[in-house]
């Protein structure tokens, strides 16, 4: 079973994205894999298999309900309960990954779970535990650090650790600079913690460095004419409204509403 359900769990994450953008489901007889559980249903084995199936296939609902059978069955399997908790994100049930994710990693230590955990704690707002989870996958540089590194600074910044926030970003940038810059736009995020600060003109800094790279977010606009507000510069959040008029017309209605407000 193991070397089976590992190479399916390898084709899924290839299906999900990270070596492929799409899978065909005509790749996998997903009938045959019903058969085997209708000749065996009390197999663990054939039931992990048949959600790796349907989660290959995208059916999270008919993989959630495979899993759940594997981990009824066998309640030691850290790799059902792994995958049944990746079903359970799939559908935006976050409480349930969490509590199924926290079984596979006590039954077994499998270091990407510190990434699973923190983020579905940091979705459920559950700062404290994400914080905790995020730091250990950290430690361990697991893949990706930089969306680690991304879903750590925003943890400290919801518990308002802001130069602990600013320091996680820096680093980042430092070991993946095109990566935390493009891809998780943590330029504008440094702005939002300066500007939490109050210090509005290394915000304003950090959100001309971030439309170097990111301009078309038109968020980062409207934060960038909100700096030039507080710092009296109202010509400058004049030319973000202008901006703003072509990509976003409710964002720059609220510019012009909070200039008009500070001006009143």
């Amino acid at each position: 079973m193991i070397l089976f359900s590992y190479l399916l769990l390898f084709v899924f994450f290839i299906c999900n994205g990270i070596l492929f953008s799409s899978c065909s489901s005509s790749r996998f007889e997903i009938q045959d894999f019903q058969q085997k559980v209708r000749n065996n249903p009390n197999a663990a084995d054939e039931q992990f298999n048949l959600g790796i199936a349907y989660s290959i296939t995208k059916q999270h609902t008919e993989a959630v309900k495979a899993f759940e059978k594997a981990v009824d069955l066998n309640s030691s399997d850290a790799d059902a309960y792994f995958m049944l908790g990746q079903a359970y994100y799939s559908l935006s049930r976050l409480q349930e990954a969490a509590k199924v994710f926290k079984k596979a990693f006590d039954i077994k230590q499998i270091d990407a779970l510190n990434t699973k955990l923190g983020e579905a704690y940091f979705i459920m707002g559950q700062y404290d535990n994400a914080l905790t989870k995020l730091i250990k996958a950290e430690q361990n540089l697991e893949p990706h650090p930089v969306y680690i590194h991304y879903l750590l600074g925003m943890t400290y910044y919801n518990l308002n650790y802001l130069e602990e926030a600013l320091d996680t970003y820096s680093y980042a940038l430092k070991s993946n600079h095109d990566s935390a810059a493009k891809t998780y736009n943590l330029y504008y995020f440094i702005g939002m913690i300066y500007g939490r600060q109050r210090n509005y003109k290394k915000a304003i800094q950090a959100y001309k460095q971030a439309l170097i790279y990111r301009p078309d977010y038109a968020e980062t606009y409207f934060r960038l004419g909100l700096m030039y507000v507080m710092l009296n510069d109202n010509m400058s959040a004049l030319e973000q409204v202008k901006k703003l008029s072509n990509m976003d017309n409710n964002l720059a209605n609220r510019l012009t509403d909070f200039i008009n407000q500070r001006n009143y």
